[in-house]
């Protein structure tokens, strides 16, 4: 096979870099593009002048998250192939994923994923068949109602409250670390227990848990 033209967009650096690395000691590839956000990526792949073919998608990022970012991939380069790689693994999400036109998604926990297999059976095949696979529904959830994570439209803000608070902070830690006042941070608070019907710390973490935030580091 001919060396492949990969871009990825990761807000999280460390991971991002070491991914890339790792698949170049296993398959010869063209880094496209990098970027820490959607936005960014597009920019870089403009830049680039080329085009990839796969591109890697996190999905919780600032400034234009997975979800955002894929239709503008598929408008503007329609022929790169879509792998999208995370730690939120809400079934909704990865039904609603496949039913836009993603070829793949990847739990980021999976330390056994060989990526040259994967990105070998992504364009020979046109998709990543593994466990997390799911062919298209006849009738396709609505873009625009589960826009963010499934059948939850979750803030990015919200997703990093619930990732810390299934860490065991406090209100105040959590303001802290993301730079908030108590009350912005209690207000994400109250917006999720408003989303998600509940009224309690213990049902958030049990929550988080179920969609893998237990899992996501950074």
């Amino acid at each position: 096979m001919s060396t492949i033209k990969i871009a990825m967009a990761d807000d999280h650096t460390l991971f991002r870099k070491g991914l890339l690395s790792m698949i170049q000691s296993q398959v010869a590839i063209d880094i496209v593009a990098e970027a820490d956000n959607g936005k960014e990526l597009l920019d870089a792949i403009e830049k680039s002048k080329q085009i990839p073919d796969i591109t890697i998608v996190d999905l919780s990022m600032p400034v234009m998250n997975g979800y955002d970012l894929i239709p503008h991939l598929q408008k503007l380069y329609p022929t790169t192939k879509i792998l999208v790689i995370s730690f939120v693994i809400e079934p909704n999400a990865i039904q609603h994923l496949f039913n836009v036109g993603v070829h793949g998604f990847i739990d980021k926990s999976d330390a056994k994923c060989n990526f040259a297999s994967v990105l070998t059976e992504v364009l020979e095949i046109g998709y990543y068949k593994n466990e997390h696979y799911l062919p298209k529904q006849k009738e396709p959830l609505n873009w625009k109602k589960n826009k963010f994570h499934g059948s939850i439209p979750f803030t990015h803000e919200e997703m990093i409250f619930m990732k810390y608070k299934v860490k065991g902070l406090l209100l105040k830690e959590i303001a802290d670390i993301m730079c908030l006042s108590p009350k912005t941070v209690e207000n994400y608070r109250n917006s999720i227990y408003r989303k998600l019907g509940i009224n309690s710390r213990e049902e958030v973490i049990e929550y988080a848990k179920s969609i893998g935030l237990e899992k996501w580091d950074a």
